[in-house]
């Protein structure tokens, strides 16, 4: 149903199951791996040569079929007149098609590949997710021919053997999945903008991380003297306004909650290209999924092809679902080094700023409603007993904070806040200035609460604090 639909598109938990090895064959099938024209392209080529190969070919097919019991589709003439090759292609491709997924799925042949798909031992593990990330890599990897191939790369990954020694021998499940997304980015996604866009992705929550969030980041990241065309088009001068005298909007709209001030069916490539200095490619090569929602939107791209993100209901709103074993995989895997983390500053920087609902309009407490789940969730992640990300002093303790006094002064949320509060104590106990901060919002909490004595005592060491640092 919809809602049902609706439901695992939010969780993201709906490929957890597992299959045996009819239902690997079946949820292949049911993918289409073997469609792609280009892995025929040769054969479909020759589709319209001599008349002995075409009518060698279309007997040996017409056998095959009948073989496999894959059906036959018979040549097509309007009006006694020979068939065109387009449509010989046609046909051709679907039997070759038929027969493929014939002989990779349902023969005795096949058998080694649904064994390598649906058991555990150096196997997939029949996990759902796990195997539709294998058939969606054979399905786009021209390279990868066929099962055999495709086997054969799983068992060549360079990280195989120190993945097998720390997880594998105790969770075949988080073995067969990581195998998967880290074959997938080696294949898809190595060193592009896609795989900084799904590092930052997996501190993010699963299903509901918002466009406004990458709003932020690009809006920080927009040169300040070049301003992008507005609705009507002509492009903004270096005091930010356009032909006509109207302020521009920033680049930004496009596609992150603000569609309508970016002419979607023009050539967004040469705006990037016009932010920063004037050298054209070049210059776009430096330029990140911060920096230009051109580059943001084929990173997203990029992660749908690949299987690793699901695309959202509505583009404008939320950026899409990545499955939350994947987000595990990635934090686990590629998140150990410094350079690794680069990405995650910048995303800091963007949930610090677009959080400080105190200053400001109403506009940022509506803002702050938007991130309150990503704020949420990366501060989770920081906290992880598994795989925490390491958190920055004091750029996180501050985002702790603002956090903390969100949730006691907009949702009145006094237990979880308090929680919040006391860590953060113990935490930046030797950073006075950190730590008066912390002992304010604490004693504000509970003076709303009623608490008045302890509300009076944290008030009052605070500004003995802030005496102190004065002095």
């Amino acid at each position: 149903t919809f809602s049902e639909a609706l439901a695992v598109q939010i969780t993201g938990t709906e490929e957890v199951s597992l299959l045996d090895a009819g239902g690997c064959a079946k949820l292949w099938e049911a993918m289409k791996v073997f469609e792609s024209r280009e892995r025929y392209k040769a054969f479909l080529y020759l589709a319209g040569v001599k008349a002995e190969y075409i009518k060698n070919t279309e007997a040996k097919l017409e056998t095959e079929c009948k073989e496999r019991g894959v059906q036959y589709i018979a040549p097509v003439r309007s009006n006694g007149k020979p068939e065109k090759p387009k449509s010989r292609r046609d046909r051709w491709w679907k039997m070759k098609v038929g027969l493929k997924t014939h002989m990779e799925l349902f023969s005795k042949d096949s058998s080694a590949l649904l064994e390598f798909l649906a058991t555990d031992k150096d196997g997939l593990g029949g996990l759902t997710l796990s195997v539709r990330l294998a058939g969606q890599l054979l399905k786009s990897d021209p390279k990868i021919r066929s099962g055999e191939d495709l086997i054969e790369r799983y068992k060549n990954l360079p990280s195989l053997e120190k993945l097998r020694e720390t997880r594998g021998q105790h969770d075949t499940h988080y073995f067969g999945i990581a195998r998967s997304v880290l074959i997938t980015i080696e294949e898809r996604l190595r060193n592009s903008n896609a795989l900084d866009l799904l590092r930052v992705l997996s501190v993010l929550p699963s299903a509901t991380t918002p466009g406004e969030l990458f709003k932020i980041l690009l809006d920080e990241n927009k040169d300040k003297e070049v301003r992008a065309p507005n609705i009507n088009g002509p492009i903004a001068g270096k005091e930010g306004k356009s032909a006509n005298g109207d302020k521009s909007e920033p680049m930004a709209g496009y596609l992150l909650g603000d569609g309508d001030n970016f002419d979607q069916s023009g050539d967004h490539g040469s705006e990037c290209k016009s932010l920063g200095d004037s050298h054209g490619r070049e210059d776009m090569k430096t330029k990140t999924i911060f920096d230009c929602p051109k580059i943001f939107e084929d990173a997203r791209n990029s992660l749908e092809r690949s299987g690793l993100l699901k695309a959202a209901f509505d583009a404008n709103t939320t950026v899409g679902t990545v499955h939350q074993q994947v987000q595990q995989v990635v934090r686990e895997e590629l998140l150990k080094t410094e350079e690794d983390k680069q990405c995650l500053s910048r995303l800091r920087s963007a949930l610090g700023n677009g959080f400080d609902f105190r200053h400001g309009t109403k506009g940022r407490w509506s803002r702050a409603e938007v991130l309150e789940g990503s704020v949420e969730r990366f501060l989770e992640c920081t906290r992880d007993v598994r795989a925490p990300i390491e958190r920055e002093f004091p750029a996180d303790c501050d985002l702790s904070l603002k956090y903390a006094n969100y949730l006691s002064e907009r949702k009145f949320q006094y237990a979880k806040a308090s929680r919040i509060y006391t860590d953060l104590a113990s935490e930046v106990k030797d950073d006075k200035s950190l730590l008066s901060s912390v002992y304010s919002g604490h004693g504000n909490m509970l003076l709303q609460k009623g608490c008045l004595k302890l509300a009076e005592k944290l008030q009052k060491e605070s500004l003995e604090m802030r005496r102190a640092l004065f002095i």
